[in-house]
């Protein structure tokens, strides 16, 4: 695992031979595999049961979002791509022991996208595009002062700190037509 920081103490093909060939007590359970790791009655869910409160940290050859977001919803405390393992996995351990949550960047932003309103994200989306906050008030029948409340509230929940930074959040998890354009045409319905 790296420089001497931790230490295995105790592996198995499934979770009772992992828990039965334990030479001592662990704090952090890595379990590698897939989607299997996530199925009824996989070692994710038989972890969380014989150790409610012991985080789990999933190293998984696939780093798709979807499996990623599914292992979050089981409990799962850190995820790790395969590829990256040797490169993160110590750190993904530290972050889950210190009770933080240890995810790929592109999935965090992922997650507190989910978390915006539609409101914040149409205005999100018109920043991208390089609209002005005037120009987005008057396109989204908003006043100014509004869409500077839905911004302050997008950046704290997207973790950024200016334009810049949230419209690259915005192109890089959502192309700009799609979304926006859907949501635009929900904009005097509401």
């Amino acid at each position: 695992l790296g420089d001497g920081d931790y230490s295995v103490v105790a592996t198995g093909s499934s979770v009772s031979a992992m828990l039965n060939s334990a030479r001592a007590e662990f704090e952090v359970a890595v379990l590698v595999g897939g989607e299997e790791l996530l199925a009824r009655g996989g070692a994710v869910g038989a972890v969380r049961n014989a150790r409610p409160g012991c985080p789990i940290v999933m190293v998984a050859h696939s780093h798709h979002p979807s499996l990623i977001r599914k292992a979050l919803r089981m409990g799962v405390n850190g995820f790790v791509p395969q590829a990256k393992a040797e490169s993160v996995l110590t750190l993904a351990i530290a972050a889950v022991i210190a009770g933080q949550l240890s995810v790929p960047t592109r999935i965090r932003e992922r997650i507190a996208w989910s978390t915006l309103s539609i409101r914040e994200k149409q205005v999100l989306h018109l920043v991208a595009e390089g609209l002005t906050n005037s120009e987005v008030a008057a396109r989204l029948y908003l006043s100014e002062s509004t869409v500077k409340s839905h911004l302050s509230s997008s950046f704290r929940k997207l973790g950024v700190s200016s334009r810049a930074e949230a419209a690259e959040v915005v192109r890089a998890d959502l192309p700009l037509d799609g979304v926006h354009r859907q949501e635009s045409a929900q904009v005097h319905e509401e």
